[in-house]
């Protein structure tokens, strides 16, 4: 989905991403290991994951912070099904 953010709503998600890995002093994130999907990978994170604080609640709350409308959702796709209304879908997928 492709998302029309203000110059303040995408320096804000920036700052989110960029506060969100725990760099241990280090100025780049050094990857723990391989991810689940293809060429991803994990980092260190300064916040803890759980049930009722996933990957799509993370998401949702930087997207917030950015200015949109999003409401935390603890699924792809109740996340995705709000999304889908503020932007322009650029490749259909599963969510």
């Amino acid at each position: 989905i492709e998302l029309m953010l203000s110059r303040e709503g995408f320096e804000h998600l920036v700052r989110y991403i960029h506060d969100a890995y725990d760099r241990a002093g280090a100025p780049a994130a050094a990857p723990l290991g391989s991810g689940l999907y293809g060429d991803s990978r994990f980092y260190p994170a300064r916040e803890t994951f759980n049930l009722l604080r996933t990957c799509n609640v993370w998401t949702a709350r930087g997207l917030r912070g950015a200015g949109l409308p999003v409401e935390d959702s603890i699924t792809l796709g109740g996340l995705m099904s709000q999304v889908r209304g503020l932007g322009r879908v650029v490749q259909k997928g599963r969510g």
